[in-house]
């Protein structure tokens, strides 16, 4: 701010007169304000099946909304930086949109994220992503011109998936403060300005399936150590026994699943372990596999999510709504040691099933 003055000069004029003469310097201001920005997406509507998103993927396949804010910032030294930061604690997951990574945040409902950027409101300029631990910089983009009195950006958010069953109906997501742009003057910040969320509706109609069959138990039947003795280690015993599970579906959806290790749930091998491996009762020598339609499968983590390591596929796309599917699941003992010790040979597995 320039500093004042004021000046009185005092002139006879005619007939003595006194006349003032007064001129006033007034401050030269340099002003600034911001502008906040309301993101009113529309209502969203998701009908594909439960898990057929890949975690991090847009539940729509696509932004659900970009807007364009002429001005976030006004300063008449002119911005030379204009950046965002969010003001959401980050899932903890990322994703790469478009060439882009970005931060995920949590809405109120499990299973549904949000991913943000902007970009300078020119016809140039790249996405800066919204990210939780630092500011990104939105203006100037490399090219562009290094300072403007009034800054804006083009934004769009995302909703995405993330892990969690999503809840079937109609919900709203409150709408919320989520992140600040910040406009800056040779390292000093000028103003900020907030972009928000209106409250969304969303409708989910995700296709899934519904198990039939409850728990059940495998009697894999009572062996000698001489049944083991013409196998070499890695052999089965054939042909094994099976469970068979039965699913009702949803029209158009195929139906995956993970076999997990209860006893070890980070096995990743084709090895299902026995219960109590070091106990004395417990024999030793032999474990189990798993097969379906004869082909051998390894274990994996209890998740539903698209993508899950070793989830396999054990239907086809169904065609009609309550569609029976039946997946039957092999179960052999297997030589896992030249020496087998007689004792109890239990195992235990969770198959988690993924709709996609």
């Amino acid at each position: 701010m320039q500093s004042a003055c004021n000046m009185i000069m005092e002139k006879k004029m005619k007939y003595y007169a006194p006349v003032l003469l007064i001129s006033l310097c007034y401050p030269s201001v340099i002003s600034a304000a911001s502008y906040d920005l309301t993101l009113d997406i529309q209502p969203v509507v998701y009908t594909a099946s439960e898990n057929s998103v890949n975690i991090g993927g847009a539940l729509t396949g696509n932004w659900n909304i970009q807007k364009k804010q002429s001005m976030f910032c006004y300063y008449s030294g002119k911005i030379d930086k204009e950046t965002i930061i969010s003001t959401e604690t980050s899932s903890g997951y990322t994703t790469v949109f478009e060439n882009t990574s970005y931060d995920i945040y949590a809405t109120t409902q499990p299973g549904i994220g949000w991913i943000m950027g902007a970009k300078d409101g020119g016809s140039g300029g790249v996405w800066a992503p919204l990210l939780a631990a630092r500011e990104t910089q939105v203006f100037p983009y490399p090219g562009g011109i290094p300072e403007y009195v009034a800054p804006g950006a083009d934004v769009r958010l995302a909703y995405v998936r993330i892990p969690g069953l999503l809840n079937p109906g109609k919900i709203i997501i409150p709408g919320k403060d989520i992140a600040k742009v910040k406009c800056y003057r040779q390292g000093k910040l000028m103003d900020t300005a907030t972009i928000r969320t209106a409250a969304v509706e969303m409708t989910i109609k995700a296709r899934s399936c519904r198990i039939q069959t409850g728990n059940q138990t495998v009697q894999m039947g009572t062996l000698t150590r001489q049944a083991f003795s013409g196998l070499a280690v890695g052999q089965n015993i054939e042909p094994g026994n099976t469970a068979t599970m039965n699913l009702s579906c949803d029209k158009d959806v195929i139906p995956f699943v993970t076999i997990s290790d209860n006893n070890n749930p980070a096995n990743v091998s084709d090895i299902i372990s026995l219960s109590s491996p070091t106990a004395t009762t417990t024999a030793k020598g032999v474990a189990y596999q798993a097969f379906y339609n004869n082909q051998l499968q390894s274990l994996g983590p209890k998740s539903p999510d698209k993508g899950t390591k070793n989830q396999f596929q054990v239907g086809q796309i169904t065609t009609a709504d309550n569609q029976a599917v039946p997946v039957a699941l092999q179960f052999k003992y297997l030589k896992t040691n030249n020496t087998v010790t007689a004792g109890d040979a239990n195992a235990s597995v969770t198959l988690t099933f993924s709709y996609q």
